[in-house]
């Protein structure tokens, strides 16, 4: 007896076709739900760093300071002391720091977990002025921008008076 032809040409391949989409389209609602879930995960993390006391700046590591009062570079900067060092912004720091008269120029960088790290570069002197017996460095501009102490005598060594 002959095979009889029962129109269903193809019906099987369809049925694959349709079950190879459904999978793929699960794979994808898969695929999308994990990023959701690694998204908040990230976002916990960020929001439990930035906001715990672990991260609190409590040092300061200082360099560059030969004359510059190291009590006036704490004063500068401390407004960041037990700020989160994630959220710190530490731009007005080096700008504070650009304002004191010894400075020339400052950087600011994080040392985690709990340090500031301040560099800063003084202003060049290029003279000694003394009055009776105080002294003063003076920069190329005129300016009398330190006075000379008893902790700092290195700093005039070599310049005019």
């Amino acid at each position: 007896m002959a095979d009889a032809d029962d129109g269903n040409h193809g019906d099987d391949s369809d049925v694959d076709d349709n079950h190879d989409d459904a999978a793929i389209r699960g794979g994808a609602v898969a695929g999308a739900a994990l990023l959701v879930v690694l998204v908040l995960v990230a976002a916990a993390a960020i929001y439990g760093v930035s906001s715990s006391s672990a991260f609190d700046q409590t040092d300061i590591e200082l360099t560059g300071v030969t004359f510059t009062d190291p009590a006036d570079v704490s004063a500068a900067i401390e407004g960041a002391k037990g700020s989160n060092l994630f959220t710190l912004q530490t731009g007005p720091l080096e700008a504070a720091l650009r304002d004191l008269p010894t400075i020339d120029s400052a950087r600011v960088t994080v040392s985690l977990p709990h340090t500031l790290a301040v560099a800063v570069k003084e202003r060049e002197a290029v003279m000694v002025w003394k009055v009776g017996a105080r002294r003063y460095l003076a920069g190329s501009d005129g300016e009398l921008f330190a006075r000379l102490t008893e902790d700092t005598p290195e700093a005039g060594v070599g310049l005019p008076v």
